[in-house]
């Protein structure tokens, strides 16, 4: 977890990284040079810390001896019967989509509009942005897990979509780019740094409840296996996570094939410093609009979920119950 917590931390760097690496060039080449050097360090960074992995982390196999098999068509029929589950997978996927679909205007906004179209500037303000997310995901997320512990794991979901819908709501309040909206403070070394602040309160929003959400929807999948068990007496964690999984890939990478076609839409002209009144509302319309959508379309979906608090508890009670009947038998 803290590998990951640390990559969060740093990928947001990597563009304003490459425009400090093309130095006064910047403006102009908007990291087009400098991210082949910054793709060289950050593949050389993988290799490192994935290869002693395959090494040293070995599955040990033996745990797995003498398990009950079950045939792959008859996993997908069993999976495909299970309503809680793509209940789930709808709500996931549907959010997930329209996140991702004019997610990359938030980059476009900090740079032409509140930087003004200072390319190197604006990076760095994204780069802050993102960082508060990963500080208040960070600290929100045991405060999270103990209140869907109290209040149940639908109910929890059901509070992170509603207010995730009105942290991407508030960024239409919080991307000002008059003086007032700017800090500025003096190195000690010289030079002034300057933050945009009241966008970090929308990214903090987002790192409390949105991305806390994952947490959550996992903790879901271990209920439905659960379901599962008891239905069909096998624990399948393993198809129901990889399932999970491709259906969140596929709506990133679908998301990603249209981008480039709001782009176009917004009227985006890459060879200008500066654009459009037009374009710039656009984008602003675009991730006020849909980036709350997404919430309270994937809220629907959870509020169909049949999986409460009380009825996991005897999900989990007759598992139990079963097991220790099974033990006395033998």
């Amino acid at each position: 977890m803290s590998a990951y917590a640390l990559a969060g931390f740093l990928t947001p760097w990597f563009l304003p990284l490459a425009m400090w690496l093309e130095g006064p060039k910047a403006q102009s080449l908007k990291g087009s040079e400098g991210v082949i050097t910054v793709s060289i360090i950050v593949a050389g960074l993988i290799l490192l810390t994935g290869l002693p992995t395959v090494f040293f982390c070995r599955e040990k196999v033996e745990a797995h001896k003498g398990e009950e098999k079950i045939s792959f068509f008859r996993a997908v029929q069993l999976t495909l019967h299970n309503r809680p589950f793509w209940l789930l997978v709808a709500s996931n996927f549907i959010t997930k989509f329209l996140m991702c679909l004019t997610g990359v205007f938030f980059v476009y906004v900090f740079i032409y509009h509140i930087a003004k179209g200072q390319q190197a500037l604006g990076s760095a303000y994204v780069a802050v942005f993102f960082n508060a997310i990963n500080v208040a995901n960070l600290l929100a997320m045991a405060p999270c897990a103990a209140l869907t512990d109290r209040i149940g794991k639908r109910t929890g979901l059901l509070i992170m979509l509603t207010m995730s819908a009105v942290a991407y709501g508030s960024f239409w309040l919080t991307s000002g780019n008059t003086p007032g909206s700017f800090l500025h403070a003096t190195l000690p070394w010289g030079g002034t740094i300057s933050m945009q602040w009241p966008c970090l309160i929308t990214g903090i929003l987002i790192g409390v409840f949105t991305n806390t959400m994952p947490m959550i929807k996992n903790s879901m999948l271990a209920d439905i296996c659960d379901l599962d068990e008891l239905k069909s007496g096998h624990r399948r964690e393993a198809f129901y996570g990889a399932v999970f999984v491709t259906t969140d890939k596929i709506a990133m990478a679908v998301s990603l094939a249209f981008q480039g076609f709001m782009l176009v839409a917004s009227g985006f002209d890459s060879k200008a410093d500066l654009q459009s009144a037009e374009t710039i509302r656009f984008w602003f319309i675009s991730l006020v609009v849909t980036q709350p959508l997404a919430c309270l379309i994937g809220l629907v979906s959870i509020f169909m979920y049949p999986l409460t608090r009380k009825r996991c508890h005897e999900i989990r009670a007759e598992l139990e119950a079963r097991r220790i009947g099974r033990i006395r038998t033998c």
